[in-house]
């Protein structure tokens, strides 16, 4: 199938370097890539609020402005946003972005840098960054960025929605209305053999996702209307009615689908091509049931895409097995970035979150670990008074349900093995 010259050179991120950037004082840089990987690839950036995982995401998406049609987009970005505030005069704003880019069917990547320059409130290349052939490889990043604020537009598409990256730097920003979307597709599906494969994709890939929430999807009237109705177990449900968790999901994933059914018109399966996807906040009001098997989920229907996203989750770092972990960490007035700050591979949820990673002193709940410690400085006493011993029979009688494990299974092996052995116990009394 003969290839849109556009789409000859796809490329994907390998590293950014900041200085005096928002939160970012000195020099240091986050890694997408090592050298035991292979694109496409996961990057999960983790981090307090306030931590600068927006700002990445921002840098990132400002290889937009340098594609071909980039110009039209300039008018949604201020580069005033990337000065660090409060700093001393005549310290020089850093943007270092280095880019792998690799021509169809080939395996070899070269790499290219882009110098950006923000000191002036408008966003430019460095002089250091005028090589001809940077373009090509700025076309080759097929961009979608989603910021943390996902609405679906009620009504028809805008010309900010033209813009990839529009809701991650505008919060009011809406994406496309999926409903609208569908029904236009399936409206057009009677004349364009084409748009109905795509509206069948997108209607596949949505059951796929909701396999055990969904069983169908019907396009149809209502109230004289056209409507997409999904079917659960409590029934039909319109778009807008289904869950804020779902419509979530919904809004930018139908956009990105959209995003590349437009970018690889010829492709058979636009889904399965080169991009690269930026997704602020992406366990965002998604059940942890959820959150565990998105990862696979879009690993598998986006293979070619790189995943640069940020979540609070641990079940979303337990679930990137094989993803780039950045920690960011407040230091003083500036921000310190770790690349795989600890290796967390089949750690338990509860060992994640007290690790360095998200910060918790303990997985329990306040009343419960306050206890525990207080029994732990008894048992250490060489010496109990009175007092001391009611105290600490007291607690161990509080403390003795208190779950060891959480795997239910484990939990109910351990109550059989104390029946078995308090009936051993009363045989032995007997």
């Amino acid at each position: 199938m003969k290839v849109k010259k556009e789409h000859q050179v796809y490329s994907y991120f390998r590293k950014l370097t900041l200085e005096n950037i928002r939160c970012f004082g000195k020099k240091q840089s986050v890694e997408f890539y090592k050298e035991n990987q292979s694109y496409p690839n996961w990057t999960v950036i983790i981090g307090n609020n306030g931590t600068g995982k927006t700002t990445i995401l921002r840098t990132l998406a400002l290889m937009l402005l340098f594609r071909r049609e980039g110009s039209q987009w300039r008018k949604f970005v201020e580069g005033s946003y990337f000065l660090r505030k409060g700093d001393k005069p005549g310290l020089k704003p850093l943007i270092h972005i280095e880019v792998d880019s690799c021509r169809e069917g080939e395996k070899v990547y070269t790499r290219q840098d882009f110098v950006l320059d923000v000191s002036k409130g408008d966003i430019s290349l460095d002089g250091l960054s005028q090589e001809p052939y940077l373009e090509e490889s700025a076309n080759g990043l097929r961009i979608f960025a989603y910021g943390a604020s996902r609405t679906i537009a009620e009504s028809a598409l805008t010309k900010e929605q033209d813009f990839p990256a529009i809701s991650l730097f505008d919060e009011n920003a809406t994406l496309v209305n999926a409903e609208e979307w569908l029904v236009q597709a399936d409206y057009l599906s009677m004349k364009d053999k084409n748009l109905a494969e795509r509206r069948d994709q997108i209607k596949s890939l949505l059951m796929k996702l909701f396999k055990n929430e969904i069983s169908d999807i019907e396009i149809t009237t209502q109230n004289q209307k056209p409507a997409v109705l999904f079917k659960t177990a409590h029934g039909w449900v319109n778009l807008h009615n289904l869950s804020l968790g779902y419509k979530t999901l919904i809004a930018w994933m139908v956009d990105f689908a959209r995003g590349m059914f437009s970018k690889y018109p010829d492709s058979p399966n636009p889904l399965a091509e080169p991009a690269v996807l930026l997704i602020d906040e992406l366990d965002l009001h998604i059940h942890p049931k959820f959150q565990y098997s998105l990862i696979d989920f879009l690993s598998k229907t986006f293979p070619k895409t790189q995943f640069i996203v940020t979540a609070h989750s641990p079940l979303i770092v337990q679930s990137a097995s094989q993803a780039n972990i950045v920690l960011l960490k407040k230091r003083g007035d500036s921000i310190k970035i770790e690349n795989d700050p600890a290796i967390v591979r089949n750690w338990r949820i509860d060992q994640v979150l007290t690790s360095d990673l998200f910060g918790l002193k303990a997985a329990r709940e306040p009343v419960a670990e306050k206890k525990i410690r207080r029994r732990r400085d008894l048992l250490r006493l060489q010496k109990r008074n009175e007092e001391q011993e009611k105290e600490l029979a007291s607690l161990d009688e509080e403390l003795q349900d208190l779950p060891v494990t959480e795997s239910y299974d484990a939990l109910k092996a351990i109550e059989i093995i104390k029946k078995a052995a308090q009936e051993i116990e009363d045989g032995t009394n007997r």
